[in-house]
């Protein structure tokens, strides 16, 4: 959802609590706290930036984070219009400049795929979406092993239970060049 916060446009990413059992509220906080304690860490031109969150409201919970009209990659690979050579390889560069800085601060994507890339008013890509995201230098993230992101986007090796390592989110990358270059 969009949203106003001091008189700009922000993206409001809600977390429905409405008929939630008491149990799955604490499992959707723990996620909830584990995806923030990620995002507050992150600043990079190609990562989406959180500006808050929203506790006022006990029908959900609330991750303010900045505004991106181009809406996702994905939706931009499946429009209509000519897309050039030159944007897929900004496309290109850009999720991977936003990956290199993820893993530099020591932090795993585990579901990187075109949806989970937005665009900026002038077509440059970001990476977001740290749900299921990893960090070792946080214990509130260490809950996230095991089986998880798209299928479709996963290495073979991490289907067949091998443990989540770097190269799993290097073959989703390869998976998000082969969209733009198909679409």
């Amino acid at each position: 959802d969009s949203a106003e916060y001091s008189g700009e446009t922000v993206c409001l990413k809600k977390m429905s609590q409405v008929g939630v059992t008491a149990a799955k509220r604490q499992k959707m906080f723990s996620q909830f706290s584990a995806e923030l304690s990620i995002m507050v860490r992150l600043r990079s031109p190609r990562v989406v930036q959180v500006l808050g969150v929203v506790t006022t409201d006990p029908t959900y919970l609330g991750l303010v984070v900045e505004y991106l009209p181009g809406g996702s990659l994905r939706g931009a690979l499946d429009a209509d219009s000519e897309i050039g050579a030159e944007q897929q390889r900004i496309w290109c560069a850009d999720v991977a400049h936003g990956m290199a800085y993820l893993y530099k601060s020591r932090i795993e994507h585990r579901d990187l795929k075109s949806l989970n890339c937005l665009l900026t008013h002038d077509g440059r890509g970001k990476v977001c979406d740290f749900g299921l995201s990893k960090c070792d230098d946080l214990a509130a993230t260490r809950a996230t092993a095991g089986l998880c992101g798209t299928p479709a986007f996963m290495a073979p090796e991490f289907l067949n239970g091998a443990a989540f390592r770097e190269y799993c989110d290097v073959y989703s990358y390869a998976m998000v060049l082969y969209e733009i270059w198909t679409r």
